[in-house]
Order: C-alpha cells, then structure tokens, then sequence
C-alpha cells in the first residue's frame, strides 16, 4: 500500500510537470498536492514505525532507536542487497515485545529496499549474563555468525571490551559495519566509535521535563532525542562535549 500511494503521489507530480506549460495554475496545483502528499505519507510511516499511541513506552523507545539506526544505516551506505543482521540476547534475557519492536521497526524501514533482508541471531550467553552486559568476546563471536553477503550487524547486546580484535574487524576495506545500542547503559565501546570500527552507536542520556513526554512525543525522532543520541566517528567528540560540559 505504501509503494501504490508514493507512486500515485510522484505520477501526480509527472502530471503537473507536464502541464505546467500549458495550464499553469491547474500544473502548479498538481505539483503542490505531489509534495503534500509525498511528505505527508513520510510522516504517516515514521508514526506507523512505532505502533499505536498506547504502546508502552519502553517499547515505543525500542522501535524509535531501531527506526534512527536503519536510517544511519541507510545514510552510511549506498549497498541495497545483502543482508541486516541484528544481534539479539536469547530468549528470557529481554522483554519478547520490546525486542518484537525492535526488529519489526527496523524491518518496516526495509521493505522500502527489496534486496536487503533482515536476520536476527541469538548471541549463546546465559540470560543472567545478558541481563548484566557480561559477554565475552568468544560468545559475541560465535553471534555474528560467518554468513556471507551481510552488510551490516546491529548489535542489541552492546560491544565487549576486546571485540574490536576480531578478524572480522581488521580490514579496513573489507570491514563489516557494526551498530550497537547496549539497553544496559555500558559505554566501554566508545573507544571503538573513535577508531571506526562502530559506525554508529546508540547513546543513553538523562531525560529532560515530565517522564511522560516520551509518550506524548509522536515521532521516532523526537522520541529518540528524549532519551539518546547517535554517536558516530565523526561526531562522538561534540556529543560527549554537549552530554558533559
């Protein structure tokens, strides 16, 4: 439904273009509704992208980091097939509906680019462990898997101290971007955003005014501005100098 309407809103635009020279006012019109419209349905899928307006809201906040890391993603790179996998603690370890959000967030993002699929996999740790951000290297390993065609991981488990010595990540030119959000609050991997081997990771930050202005937020940027910032190589210096003067 979403391509049909986008289609039917750029041919509205064609239209216009078209008779721009011949019926001015009617072109102009034509031209104007195309805009409305394409913005207008933008706006529509980035509302959709976080459910209903009564989904919790830590749910909601799950699905607006997911929304601003595909679209980083999708910034970063001009790749369109291939495979998104993201990295998720086993069962147990997570609310199922907070890590749902998640993925359908990030997924609904994708449909927009038919070639890239999006795969999820379990890294193999004991859900207190998960629970506490205790993973080791080996077991982080054992969860990026060895696939082939992956264009991008996005972690949910964080970065451990000593993954940046992977194999996985040591070729600069043949490198598999990595994400990492850590809902455990951990900052050990800023280091590795500094050397670029973290394209992206999601920062924790004190929320300013009422608690439940999340909730009443309907955007998933504002939602995420609420609660977190988008570190990357090239701004972590000036997000860190705003978050501690």
């Amino acid at each position: 439904m979403y391509f049909i309407w986008l289609l039917s809103f750029l041919g509205l635009g064609v239209l216009g273009w078209l008779l721009i020279k011949k019926v001015a006012w009617l072109g102009k019109l034509l031209i104007g509704g195309s805009v409305v419209g394409c913005v207008g349905l933008v706006a529509w899928q980035g509302v959709m992208s976080l459910g209903g307006g009564g989904a919790p809201r830590m749910h909601r906040s799950q699905a607006a980091v997911a929304y601003t890391v595909a679209h980083q993603f999708l910034g970063d790179t001009r790749a369109r097939k291939g495979s998104v996998v993201l990295l998720f603690p086993p069962e147990r370890a997570a609310p199922t509906a907070a890590l749902d959000s998640f993925y359908e967030a990030f997924a609904r993002v994708m449909t927009r680019f038919p070639n890239i699929s999006v795969r999820e996999r379990s890294v193999p740790v004991s859900v207190s462990d998960a629970r506490k951000g205790n993973i080791s290297v080996d077991q982080f390993y054992l969860g990026l898997g060895s696939e082939e065609g992956v264009l991008a991981y996005v972690s949910w488990v964080g970065f451990p101290t000593g993954a940046e010595s992977l194999p996985l990540f040591q070729n600069v030119k043949s490198r598999v971007p990595i994400y990492v959000f850590d809902p455990t609050g951990s900052t050990n991997w800023l280091d590795a955003v500094r050397s670029g081997i973290i394209r992206g990771g999601v920062l924790g930050i004190p929320e300013e005014g009422q608690p439940d202005q999340v909730t009443e937020a309907r955007t998933p940027e504002l939602i995420f501005l609420k609660s977190y910032r988008m570190v990357t190589p090239g701004n972590l210096e000036k997000v860190l100098s705003e978050i501690n003067p």
